[in-house]
């Protein structure tokens, strides 16, 4: 059914279908979408617009997301650097609680008050090559606080507050420690 007609004065292909009537399809391959069938001679897949269009969706598509993934990836780098600082403020916490009961208090009595550094202050290196120092504050704490509203005021003889901080940042760890009797 391959053959051609004249109408009109032009020469029209019939395409090899007919149409629900059983008449056979007199639109030429550019008219032919209109009639609802799909043409014998078109070939599956993509043509080239619909590819750049997709490929333009998709490249806009994934901006953000490498916009959020990198900003992960600078957030686990900060992250790092907080958890190796909270790492060393924990040692020199435990360094300074492996100390005795009276060596501490001596060390908070020299200090006078709770916001001087005492001497188990120091510096330390980090592995990726900042240096932190290390601040640790002393003092005999108040442990029932009856006379007044501050802990620091009429401290009791056998309980000392250990605070160590890192200077310059809001980073510190602080417990309490008391005198232990054999």
């Amino acid at each position: 059914m391959n053959n051609l007609i004249k109408a009109a004065g032009h020469a029209i292909r019939v395409l090899d279908h007919p149409h629900a009537d059983n008449t056979p399809c007199t639109m030429d391959k550019q008219q032919h979408g209109r009639c609802g069938r799909k043409a014998a001679h078109r070939m599956a897949g993509f043509s080239y617009i619909e590819l750049l269009v997709a490929t333009i969706i998709l490249t806009l598509a994934l901006i953000p997301a490498l916009d959020g993934l990198s900003s992960g990836i600078q957030g686990s780098r900060l992250h790092e650097a907080h958890a190796m600082d909270f790492n060393h403020l924990t040692a020199k916490l435990e360094e300074v609680l492996a100390e005795p009961f009276t060596n501490l208090d001596a060390a908070a009595l020299a200090a006078g008050d709770k916001d001087t550094p005492s001497s188990y202050s120091d510096s330390v290196t980090t592995a990726d090559g900042r240096s932190l120092t290390r601040q640790v504050f002393l003092a005999r704490y108040d442990g029932d606080n009856i006379d007044d509203s501050d802990p620091f005021t009429g401290g009791d003889a056998g309980l000392i507050w250990v605070k160590v901080q890192l200077a310059g940042t809001a980073h510190a760890v602080e417990c309490l420690t008391s005198l232990s009797e054999p």
